[in-house]
């Protein structure tokens, strides 16, 4: 589990033994938002401080690496394309996808059909996707050449959205909220 708190990120074991330290990370700066990086063979967190990408390596104790990149507002999120781990956020109309462990583009940015508030990654059978959350749709992108897969709108304001792995490869649970909670499924077929 990871809480920020002003200039550091505090990461605790929920496996650890009852009343285990947690680890202070200093990131330098203001820490907007911190994120796992699921699917990776090390430890990886991900923070947007000071408006910039911030990545910390858990299971070594080296100072966090700094991103070249701006994202400022953005909600960093972590995830898989082609088998590669990745970060993404959406920032001046762009989506924005880095390599995780080279520290640099997996792809050049693309911009996105309208201004997307939020972005997630996922994978529906063979095909990778970059979801983007906009004001009362989500639309769906190819991540290797930009191009908008399809549109799910939804008619109610978007505030928050989730992606979670379906019973099968090919489907996907996608929830948002917004006035209330919806929860629609996404099928590969």
């Amino acid at each position: 589990m990871a809480t920020r708190s002003g200039a550091s990120v505090r990461v605790l074991n929920m496996t650890a033994s009852p009343g285990a330290a947690a680890r202070r990370i200093d990131a330098g700066g203001f820490v907007q938002d911190a994120y796992f990086v699921n699917g990776t063979d090390k430890a990886l967190l991900a923070a947007v401080v000071d408006d910039a990408v911030v990545v910390v390596d858990l299971a070594d104790d080296v100072p966090p690496r700094s991103l070249p990149v701006q994202a400022h507002g953005s909600r960093v999120c972590a995830g898989t394309v082609d088998g590669a781990d990745v970060l993404g956020w959406t920032h001046s109309g762009l989506a924005h996808i880095w390599d995780v462990h080279a520290a640099a583009p997996y792809r050049p940015s693309f911009p996105l059909t309208g201004w997307a508030r939020e972005m997630a990654f996922a994978n529906l059978g063979d095909r990778d996707l970059v979801l983007a959350m906009h004001k009362a749709t989500v639309r769906a992108y190819n991540p290797q050449t930009g191009r908008l897969v399809t549109e799910l709108p939804f008619g109610t304001t978007i505030n928050a959205f989730s992606v979670l792995p379906g019973t099968t490869e090919d489907h996907l649970v996608l929830a948002i909220g917004g006035p209330g909670v919806m929860v629609t499924e996404l099928w590969n077929r």
